[in-house]
C-alpha cells in the first residue's frame, strides 16, 4: 500500500511541477501574445477561422489600460517563458539520467540558433539582441531553478 502511495504522491507533486515550470510560462506568453502583440500577426487569422475572434477583441479591451510596458515586455518575454518552459520539460523528463546536459542542448540550440540566424539574415526576421538575452535567461534560470529546489527539497 505505501508503494501505491508514494507512487500517486510523485505523480502529484509531478504534475505540479509541469503545471508551475512548463504550462504556466508558456500560458503567460501566449497571453502576452494575444492581448498586446499586433492583430496582424498569423495566430489572429486562425483565431477569426475559428470564431474566437470576439472573445480576443473583449480581452485585449479589459486589458487595455495595461499596454505601458516596456518594448521587451511585449517582444522578448514570450521567447524567455518559452525557453523556460522548454528547459524545464527536458529537466523533468531526463532528470535522472546521465545524459541530461546533452539532452538541454535542445532547448538552447532551438531557442538561440534562430536568433543568431536572423542576425546574419539565413532566416527571415528581426534580429533582437533582448530576444537573445531573454531566452539564455530563460535558459539558465530554469536549470538554477531546478538546482535550488533539488538542494532545498
Amino acid at each position: 500500500m505505501s508503494r501505491i502511495r508514494t507512487f500517486y504522491s510523485h505523480q502529484f507533486n509531478l504534475t505540479i511541477l509541469i503545471c508551475i515550470h512548463c504550462v504556466l510560462p508558456l500560458l503567460l506568453g501566449g497571453l502576452i501574445y494575444v492581448l498586446f502583440r499586433p492583430l496582424t500577426l498569423t495566430m489572429f487569422t486562425w483565431f477569426e477561422y475559428i470564431a474566437l475572434m470576439d472573445s480576443v477583441h473583449l480581452l485585449r479591451a479589459a486589458f487595455q489600460k495595461y499596454t505601458y510596458y516596456p518594448d521587451w515586455f511585449y517582444y522578448s518575454l514570450p521567447d524567455g517563458l518559452w525557453t523556460y518552459s522548454f528547459t524545464s520539460s527536458f529537466i523533468l523528463i531526463w532528470s535522472h539520467s546521465s545524459s541530461l546536459k546533452y539532452w538541454l542542448s535542445i532547448p538552447l540550440s532551438l531557442s538561440l540558433i534562430p536568433e543568431i540566424l536572423q542576425y546574419f539574415n539565413f532566416l527571415t526576421g528581426t534580429f533582437d539582441l533582448n530576444d537573445l538575452i531573454f531566452q539564455l535567461f530563460g535558459f539558465l534560470f530554469s536549470i538554477f531553478t531546478f538546482q535550488l529546489c533539488n538542494r532545498f527539497f
